[in-house]
């Protein structure tokens, strides 16, 4: 393994980055269709099912980034809920805070800062999801 300290330290410096976004957020579920209903009956994410692959569920969002699900293989070890967290942006957090429990999600309180404000919940595997607002201007 490689020592990355000075890295993490900000002593080693590079021309270019290695990366400039995101190209993929991968999630492994245990139920493919109570994930799909979740993230795009309630969050609205355009997940299409995969006709050759019926274990995996992708949209694509703004941007070029990939949302993906693919349901966990029995003998995978569990993911620990909570690991992740998900950030969304909305339009309107209580509108979203409100769609959610509607389905019977687990949400908690809205939190309003100078930043924004933001809300978080659970999907059906225990992925933290944070829904954000900017202020308004």
């Amino acid at each position: 393994m490689p020592n990355l300290k000075p890295a993490i330290q900000g002593q080693v410096r590079h021309e270019r980055p290695i990366t400039d976004r995101i190209s993929t957020i991968w999630l492994y579920v245990r139920d493919l269709d109570a994930s799909v209903a979740f993230y795009r009956d309630v969050l609205g994410l355009p997940l299409v099912r995969d006709e050759h692959d019926p274990h995996w569920a992708e949209a694509h969002l703004p941007g070029g980034l990939r949302f993906a699900l693919h349901r966990a293989h029995e003998a995978a070890e569990p993911q620990t809920p909570g690991t992740v967290t998900i950030d969304f942006a909305v339009e309107d957090i209580e509108l979203a805070a409100r769609r959610l429990r509607e389905t019977g999600a687990r949400v908690e309180e809205i939190t309003r800062e100078e930043w924004g404000s933001a809300v978080t919940s659970y999907d059906p595997d225990g992925y933290r999801i944070s829904l954000y607002q900017a202020p308004r201007s």
